[in-house]
């Protein structure tokens, strides 16, 4: 059951999307037959991913809903967290952006409390996305700034990052990078 759902690839086939998706409901029978609550959650987790993916929001908001208030009352922080990072993205593709920029907010503070560089980088790239599509250029640039610095502590780039950071620029009348007061390391 595990194996069903430990590459949550993403594809733009359909077909595939749905298979996946339908794992999803396999592997969580297995685990709840079992008992195995942590499990559940992430086959609940993979299956709301893709089921956001698929335009079933109606299924991913039930599974939001129910999952987000059992982690917080389990206090799972972790799994709290990715819930939220998801459904800010299920939000976002009903352009329904101050919601996902609240959900992304909200999970980015649990990150910041569990010290969890690795995932807050990830949730500051999302978050500085929604701030630049919200025409919220200040903020857009400082996350761009701030996630870009943590990725590289980790020595990875991000391309979408810097088209973030130079469109939010702009956007302010910076028209170089060099003339933000956040210079880059």
């Amino acid at each position: 059951a595990r194996l069903m759902i430990q590459d949550p690839t993403i594809s733009p086939d359909y077909n595939k999307l749905n298979i996946s998706y339908e794992q999803g409901f396999k592997s969580k029978a297995v685990f709840v037959k079992w008992k195995s609550i942590c499990d559940v959650e992430l086959a609940e987790l993979h299956i709301v991913a893709f089921a956001t993916k698929l335009r079933k929001y109606d299924v991913a908001q039930k599974l939001f809903d129910e999952n987000i208030a059992k982690c917080n009352q389990q206090k799972h922080l972790v799994r709290e967290a990715e819930f939220l990072v998801i459904q800010g993205q299920c939000y976002l593709q009903q352009s329904k952006y101050h919601l996902a920029k609240s959900q992304v907010e909200h999970s980015i503070n649990i990150f910041e409390k569990l010290d969890s560089l690795r995932l807050l980088s990830y949730t500051k790239k999302i978050i500085a996305g929604i701030y630049y599509a919200c025409n919220d250029n200040d903020k857009a640039l400082e996350s761009s700034i701030n996630a870009i610095k943590t990725l590289r502590d980790y020595e990875i780039d991000s391309p979408h990052l810097f088209q973030i950071a130079a469109g939010a620029s702009f956007n302010l009348k910076y028209f170089t990078l060099s003339h933000t007061s956040m210079c880059l390391p």
